[in-house]
């Protein structure tokens, strides 16, 4: 009887401190999964904000870039704003190149290739698939009248 009591006594603690290893195990895997989430996402927004830029440069009094005052944004010339957003769009797109998607990638290029609105919709589409894995029916078109409409705004 005592063999037999030490035997699931043993089994107990066996079981219980495997259960904490597997357990510690998934959240680390889990922490690292939603660490990589987050900064694929934070990437991810400062390209389309440095798409907008380069975009629409008249609005760069409503900008804001690490490292420069809303004076200096005002004080630069369309043509130096533009540049400062294609360098800092460059520099993100290098350095994120590692774990961007092949559909991402694909609409980057083609915004690259031919910098117009509605090839930056596309890039909003292909990173909104990569990081909710969403393919749905909403369009570019869709996305743009909620951009438009929202310019329509009245104070």
């Amino acid at each position: 009887m005592d063999n037999w009591l030490m035997i699931i006594l043993t089994s107990g603690v066996i079981s219980a401190v495997v259960s904490v290893i597997l357990d510690n195990l998934y959240k680390k895997k889990h922490r690292k999964q939603i660490d990589f989430f987050n900064k694929k996402e934070n990437v991810y927004i400062n390209i389309l904000s440095y798409m907008e830029m380069y975009l629409n440069p008249q609005y760069k009094c409503n900008m804001h870039i690490d490292g420069y005052s809303n004076h200096d944004l005002i004080e630069m010339t369309e043509e130096e704003f533009k540049n400062l957003a294609k360098y800092s769009l460059q520099g993100f797109i290098k350095r994120g190149s590692l774990y961007y998607s092949i559909d991402v990638l694909k609409a980057l290029e083609d915004f690259s290739n031919d910098v117009r609105e509605e090839k930056y919709l596309k890039v909003i589409m292909a990173m909104r698939k990569d990081l909710w894995n969403i393919n749905d029916s909403i369009t570019t078109n869709r996305i743009s009248n909620i951009i438009n409409k929202l310019g329509e705004l009245k104070k």
